[in-house]
């Protein structure tokens, strides 16, 4: 099998690791939106949970204040009345800022803003709250300027007869808030099932895009590092037996160089001496 060349491997490398970096962005980007509508909806839970709190705390508001009305009715010594319509006064401002922390959320609790059927829902109760507050400020008028009891009961039922349908609306809100919380928790597990799937999706793709790839990649680039090793150990046995073949070469030039010049001086030799022995 014919083995890519270096530029090709390079290009390979390349092309993965772009591929590499776009897919870890995608996967970035799907656990932010993810942990986006995650945070979203905990927020919503959690408001919505606050807020069914808050309409049981306004209903049990609600019905202390008829209470104390109804204690103010009855016959008691002044001093007993004035509590009473001190425990009113209490209840009814508890009511009212129980009543705007739901209708417009608290800063300082962290409590959001209400969703717009639950504000509509609660704007819908502020002739209510109205009327109701200036029973209440009646009755404790009422107590101040020595009233008789029955004019007491009057007011007594009078709030009564108005929290009545105050206290119906905060059940339907209550209703609505438990019914939003259930959709949401509905969603959020939805969420995390579409989420899940995703991330499978996304780890078969990167597996068939990037992480096989990459495998074959590698074998490929071992596979051609040993090839490589295989032919520097050739080259390199190559080198050292022309080395060797150039020293034997150079030896016996040497020799041959040694052996003619002897031969040279012998015959010089023999030369003079004939040469004498000729003239004798």
């Amino acid at each position: 099998m014919s083995l890519p060349s270096p530029a090709k491997r390079s290009s390979s490398a390349s092309s993965l690791s772009r591929t590499y970096l776009v897919a870890f962005g995608l996967l970035a980007l799907l656990a932010l939106a993810r942990s986006g509508f995650e945070i979203s909806l905990t927020r919503a839970l959690a408001s919505d949970g606050e807020r069914v709190h808050l309409a049981g705390q306004q209903r049990a508001l609600a019905e202390r204040m008829t209470a104390s009305a109804y204690a103010l009715a009855a016959v008691a010594p002044v001093e007993r009345r004035t509590a009473d319509a001190q425990a009113l006064q209490v209840a009814s401002d508890a009511w009212r800022r129980g009543h705007e922390r739901a209708r417009l959320g608290d800063a300082v609790t962290r409590l959001a803003a209400p969703r717009t059927e639950t504000r509509a829902s609660l704007d819908s109760l502020s002739p209510q709250m109205e009327h109701i507050s200036a029973v209440a400020e009646r009755a404790r008028t009422a107590v101040r300027d020595m009233a008789p009891s029955h004019e007491l009961r009057m007011l007594a039922d009078s709030l009564a007869a108005l929290t009545a349908p105050y206290v119906a609306t905060l059940e339907r809100i209550g209703l609505g808030l438990a019914r939003h919380h259930r959709d949401d928790m509905v969603r959020l597990e939805r969420l995390t099932i579409v989420f899940f799937v995703l991330l499978c999706t996304f780890l078969v793709v990167m597996h068939l895009m990037v992480f096989r790839p990459a495998l074959r990649s590698l074998a490929m680039l071992m596979r051609s590092q040993t090839v490589d090793n295989a032919r520097l150990a050739e080259q390199a046995a190559q080198m050292l037996a022309n080395t060797a073949l150039l020293s034997v070469r150079t030896l016996n030039s040497k020799r041959n160089t040694t052996s003619c010049g002897s031969s040279r001086t012998t015959w010089s030799r023999n030369r003079a001496r004939w040469s004498s022995n000729a003239k004798r």
